[in-house]
């Protein structure tokens, strides 16, 4: 279409054609999406309900102990939260698997442009890749710690509204403050360290498209001096970055809640493990 334009070549019945195929596929594009997103969340949503009923279950027949040790405050945040993320992996588990597969097809159609000069160019978005897996072991990281802390305070705070009439009676508000202030304190460090790599990895997506046609241009330049390179080569160089710029934007929310729900799924499992009564029907 830009050749057509440029050279002023071709019918308008032709540019009118190329428009509305690619309106076409756009359509497609989008009804496709919508379709796997639908099945991931129906995924997510039957595993988050099984294992809600797993956990209320178990905790109708925990020991005394086990009790103890998790109150019912962190077991409704572990149904709360931690089975929320079981849902949004499932939905954007398609993209992890995904945007490395469109990074090999989006390099061998630059190739095709460009030849050799497209390899400076698809060494950044590699890097860049590489770089949001790291960062996304790092988010998982941090959730695992905020959900531990997390735990600590909603007990902290079940053990003090139980214990209420003690607590005025031994004038331990101030005590119970800084504690409460101390545990917060942790929990908010770790949340502001995720959100900060989230939001570097995110704002990094934006600029690497133009980052990665910048870089390949010029190396076709330099490097490539004899080979002409035309408007639209150019033209083409860029929209097959800015293709990948919409799955290297999803892919550090897909790779963080892939890590969220590994470490949910770990919770959960330690919550079913814990020790059982023994009734009289049991065998």
């Amino acid at each position: 279409l830009v050749r057509e334009l440029r050279t002023g070549t071709g019918s308008v019945g032709t540019r009118l054609g190329i428009v509305a195929a690619i309106g076409a596929l756009c359509l497609v594009n989008t009804a496709s999406l919508q379709q796997v997103l639908w099945f991931g969340s129906r995924c997510g949503m039957r595993a988050k309900v099984g294992l809600s009923a797993a956990v209320y279950h178990k905790m109708m027949r925990l020991e005394l102990g086990s009790v103890a040790s998790w109150s019912s405050s962190a077991v409704s945040n572990l149904v709360a939260i931690a089975l929320a993320r079981l849902e949004l992996s499932a939905m954007f588990f398609c993209f992890t698997w995904g945007t490395p597969l469109c990074l090999v097809m989006c390099a061998t159609l630059a190739g095709v442009r460009i030849g050799v000069a497209a390899l400076p160019g698809i060494a950044f978005l590699v890097a860049l890749l590489l770089a949001q897996r790291a960062f996304g072991w790092r988010t998982g990281r941090l959730r695992a710690r905020v959900a531990r802390a997390t735990d600590a305070r909603v007990k902290l705070m079940q053990d003090v509204l139980l214990g209420a009439t003690s607590l005025k009676i031994h004038a331990w508000e101030g005590a119970l403050e800084r504690r409460l202030r101390a545990l917060r304190a942790v929990e908010h460090a770790d949340i502001k360290a995720a959100l900060y790599t989230l939001t570097t990895l995110e704002a990094a997506i934006f600029f690497a498209p133009g980052v990665a046609t910048f870089c390949s241009l010029l190396t076709h330049r330099y490097a490539l001096p004899d080979e002409p390179l035309e408007v639209e080569d150019g033209f083409a160089v860029l929209s097959i970055f800015a293709i990948l710029v919409k799955q290297l934007n999803i892919f550090p929310r897909a790779l963080k809640a892939l890590d969220e729900q590994r470490v949910s799924f770990q919770r959960v499992e330690r919550f079913l493990r814990l020790p059982e009564l023994r009734l009289a029907g049991d065998g």
